[in-house]
């Protein structure tokens, strides 16, 4: 087992480093599937607890009667020094009440989660497109974090770019209007930044009722706009075509992820597959001569407007979305 002490402030977040899923934060707490177990300071029981090492704690226990797990995490811990899959993530965080104070939880990750891809009913998940998906072995290992196909995600593109992603956004953007002829640029949804969680068309100024054009998408780039570029033609969970012009559709897995999230977290987590009247896109902003990228979200309200935030793409999109900028790059 590996052990890393973190020190955290109050509101601090933490994602499973496996499958994205939040497991502690001030909105939501719980296990991803890839956690062994989670202990909350000076409680009678784990908060959670894998089946896979409840014979381990079984033994710790009766060795040392009566005592609460948090007084024997130290002796559990020995007893995994053998499972180098585990990695313990100690995070305390502190403050001052009568004097000064301090909490830690700890979350115990198991790394070879991915090796084994089965759903939790025990199915093995298909790979989307065996010709682009990535290995799940790496020299005779498993790919160690999901948190590692982050970098999958390419955060510049050169300018030019710009004019195929525009492309690209077109084809799939034209296949749900419903207006014959409209043009999708003029509809191009543009932000200024991801904590005003507004976006706004082409032909809308800020401040502003006068309707007409604010230019070519270049210009908004060098105005200082950002672009959201959508990725794909409907709702996921239904089975969409993406912008590389291939279907598409999340695994069985990553469906119910999302199912269990919406059950247990407020409405607009950036894990959330979007509903029929939102998208993940692509955030396209001006950095010199480069273009700067994001992954987004994008929310349609009923009177035209759009909210834009930040979005964490599934694993099966993300590798999708990466190949397709590569290939630009």
């Amino acid at each position: 087992m590996h052990v890393n002490e973190i020190d955290i402030d109050i509101g601090f977040s933490f994602f499973c480093p496996m499958t994205g899923e939040v497991i502690s934060s001030p909105e939501a707490f719980g296990p991803s599937p890839a956690t062994a177990f989670i202990l909350s300071p000076e409680v009678d029981e784990f908060d959670f607890l894998s089946p896979e090492l409840e014979h381990v704690w079984q033994e710790v226990k009766a060795a040392h009667g009566e005592a609460l797990p948090w007084e024997l995490l130290g002796e559990f811990c020995k007893k995994l020094e053998g499972h180098d899959n585990l990695v313990l993530f100690s995070l305390t965080s502190s403050g001052i009440a009568c004097g000064p104070v301090s909490s830690t939880i700890h979350i115990c990750i198991d790394f070879a989660y991915l090796a084994s891809e089965h759903d939790e009913d025990g199915e093995e998940d298909e790979c989307e497109d065996e010709d682009e998906c990535e290995p799940c072995e790496v020299d005779g290992g498993a790919v160690a974090s999901d948190a590692l196909s982050d970098a999958l995600l390419p955060r510049h593109l050169p300018l030019a770019a710009l004019e195929p992603l525009l492309a690209g956004y077109r084809y799939v953007a034209q296949n749900v209007s419903d207006e014959p002829g409209c043009d999708a640029t003029d509809m191009l949804v543009g932000y200024r930044d991801l904590a005003s969680g507004e976006g706004f068309m082409a032909f809308e100024f800020e401040g502003s009722d006068e309707e007409e054009s604010c230019g070519t998408p270049l210009e908004r780039l060098q105005s200082g706009e950002r672009l959201a570029i959508q990725l794909h033609d409907g709702y996921l969970a239904d089975g969409v075509e993406l912008i590389d012009g291939k279907d598409y559709s999340p695994t069985s897995k990553e469906i119910r992820a999302s199912e269990k999230l919406e059950e247990s977290t407020l409405p607009g987590d950036p894990r959330l597959l979007p509903e029929d009247t939102g998208f993940y896109a692509i955030g396209v902003g001006l950095d010199g001569y480069r273009l700067a990228v994001e992954p987004i979200a994008i929310s349609c309200g009923m009177n035209g407007e759009s909210l834009v935030r930040a979005a964490e793409f599934p694993l099966s999109l993300r590798r999708r979305v990466a190949a397709y900028l590569a290939r630009l790059a």
